[in-house]
């Protein structure tokens, strides 16, 4: 259960922090970054890649809440199941490609980015690749079960080895996690992942968010120090307009940015 892991070797790290070095960069409006992490991702994590088999089956177990127990244990051992007909040998040489490429073509501090479910992910690699003692698997199983089910709450990187967790934290990406609201960080997520498939949950995702700030910025009009305002009534209206025009616009890192300015905007009537 103490096995050291190498978060150089777990796929789902590496792929969060690439996540974060876009989220850098979108943020930073740093083109010629942005455009290395795509590049990066596509190529080495796009479909028939055993990456891309693994990240797959890491998301299986963390991006599934609330599930009932049954049903959570049988992910669990359907995935483990799989994940024995992942061939090691050529994921190996697939992880050594892509450490490579990250620290030639972006930096090696890519893996000092901070991950908040990097003790999770952790605890996934180990069940994946564990050759400790049954029961020992068995804990393990455990635990990821437990986390889909909701009832584990010390997954999370506060829960982290003191050390280990300053190290994370004092990365430029702590910034981030301070300046940006949740549903801003789940939208760049929620980006990010779309890069290298179609990006169809991305486009679901965002449906959904603009029609959640449609009703809260229809919402926002009946607020008395809007109504009061002709100047603000004006520019809610405006706003309201800029979101129905969202519907007939291409999903772009301008569109994104578009959202990101409302999301500020309602955020910031709401906590008036």
């Amino acid at each position: 259960m103490k096995a050291k892991h190498n978060k150089k070797r777990n796929t789902a790290f590496i792929f969060e922090a690439l996540s974060q070095e876009m989220t850098k960069a979108i943020i930073e409006k740093d083109d010629l970054k942005k455009k290395k992490v795509v590049s990066i991702v596509k190529e080495h994590f796009k479909k028939g890649t055993e990456l891309r088999k693994e990240l797959e089956l890491y998301q299986s177990l963390s991006e599934h809440s609330e599930q009932e127990r049954p049903l959570a244990a049988d992910i669990v051992k359907e995935a483990k199941r799989v994940h024995t007909e992942i061939s090691t040998k050529r994921l190996f040489a697939e992880q050594t490609a892509l450490i490579n490429k990250i620290n030639k073509t972006l930096s090696k501090s890519v893996f000092s980015n901070f991950v908040g479910n990097y003790k999770y992910l952790a605890t996934i690699s180990k069940l994946f690749n564990s050759d400790a003692k049954v029961k020992d698997r068995v804990l393990l199983e455990n635990v990821v079960v437990d986390a889909m089910v909701g009832n584990q709450e010390d997954l999370e990187m506060k829960s982290v080895d003191g050390v280990v967790y300053k190290t994370f934290v004092k990365n430029f990406n702590e910034s981030y996690s301070e300046i940006l609201p949740e549903n801003q960080k789940q939208l760049l997520g929620k980006y990010i992942s779309s890069v290298g498939d179609n990006g169809l949950e991305f486009k679901v995702y965002m449906n959904e968010e603009v029609g959640r700030l449609k009703e809260r910025v229809k919402e926002s009009l009946a607020v008395k120090e809007i109504k009061e305002d002709s100047e603000m009534e004006e520019s809610t209206k405006k706003v309201y307009k800029v979101l129905e025009a969202m519907a007939t616009k291409p999903i772009d890192e301008e569109l994104i940015r578009q959202v990101m300015d409302i999301q500020n905007f309602v955020l910031e009537v709401e906590s008036e």
